[in-house]
Formats: C-alpha cells, structure tokens, sequence
C-alpha cells in the first residue's frame, strides 16, 4: 500500500507529485511521512471521510479550502462534525501544522510533511484524511487512512 518515488529533476506541465502518497497510522506505526515534488506546492484543501456503516461506503464529513482568510491567522480551529476538529497554524502565509483530533500533520521542510497519530485518539468515526495539492496542471493528494482496529 506504500509507494516512494524519487525525481531528480523538476518536470514542467505535470500535476504535483506526492511520493507515498497512501499511509497508514495505527499504534504499531504512530508515525509516517510523505513529500509533494517536484517543487513546494501549497496545500489547496482537506476531504475527510467517515464510514456509514449502514450503507458500507465512505461519507465525506467535511471538505476544508486553504483559503488566505486562513494562511493570513496564525491559528484558524474549523468544526469538522460533533466533537471532531482541525486546527491550522500558519506562518507568513503557509501552513505549517494541522492538529485533528486523530492525527497531526507537520511541515517538516521543503515539500516535506510528517504524519503522526495523537497520544489519545478519540473514538471517532473519522478514517481517512485527504490533502490535496494542485497547480495548473492538476491535483494530487495524499491519503492518511487510520487503522482503528489498532487503536484501543
């Protein structure tokens, strides 16, 4: 499920890159990471999704834009759904971490970003956390899937 890709040079006309870019956080791994390439692409929006367990498919719970109304606060919180939430800390205009409820998301450098699974979990619903990256050329995203079997 995890794939890394390595480009030694910067390609014109493509969509962003994101080397490994399908993860997993669970207590047995609490800790990942993955890059955006060829160059540093701003993070355009969050998609989380949940599981209906009614209909066994995925629900989108809550689509976030990175709009400058958020990149322009040092800390912007945004309600995600009851008892779930998203704390975006930027800095000069970029993001530098999200906190969820679940999982932290980090700048790291250039490009870089490191995933780790928070100390408690909630018992949430929340299973999947999209981060999409986009130029004129398209969209890529990377997907943190949570492993809620492993988490106690």
């Amino acid at each position: 499920m995890l794939s890394c890709i390595s480009c030694d040079f910067e390609e014109r006309d493509i969509p962003p890159t994101i080397f490994q870019e399908n993860m997993e956080v669970s207590e047995e791994k609490s800790e990942t990471y993955f890059k955006v390439g060829p160059r540093d692409y701003d993070m355009g929006w969050i998609r989380i999704f949940s599981k209906d367990e009614k209909q066994n498919e995925n629900v989108i719970d809550k689509d976030i834009a990175i709009t400058k109304e958020i990149t322009n606060k040092e800390e912007t919180e945004i309600e995600i759904s009851e008892g779930e939430k998203a704390i975006i800390y930027c800095e000069k205009g970029k993001i530098k971490k999200i906190v969820f409820n679940s999982i932290t998301v980090e700048k790291t450098g250039n490009g870089k970003y490191s995933v780790k699974l928070n100390k408690k979990p909630s018992a949430q619903k929340i299973f999947i956390y999209a981060f999409a990256f986009a130029n004129s050329d398209g969209v890529s995203s990377a997907a943190i899937y949570i492993n809620k079997e492993q988490i106690k």
